[in-house]
């Protein structure tokens, strides 16, 4: 299983501090945390922590397929608050 959550302002520290352990305990293997507003992708696994930052091309868990991120920061924005 694979969840996105795209954090704002208001939710940001119950997403990272409640409901990404939550979603690991509950059997999710991959949780991407997009923040538009510092343009990073934190890709989480039970034990590992990557992030992404910019406009590259990157091969993510569990899709590997190419993401790119340029891509990914437009269809997000104007989602902040």
């Amino acid at each position: 299983m694979w969840v996105c959550e795209v954090l704002s302002s208001v939710t940001r520290e119950h997403d990272w501090e409640r409901k990404a352990p939550a979603y690991f305990r509950h059997g999710v293997e991959h949780v991407w945390m997009l923040d538009p507003s510092t343009k990073q992708l934190h890709v989480l696994g039970p034990q590992s922590l990557d992030t992404h930052a910019g406009t590259a091309t990157v091969q993510l868990p569990p899709l590997e397929v190419p993401v790119d991120l340029s891509l990914l920061w437009r269809r997000v924005s104007g989602r902040e608050g």
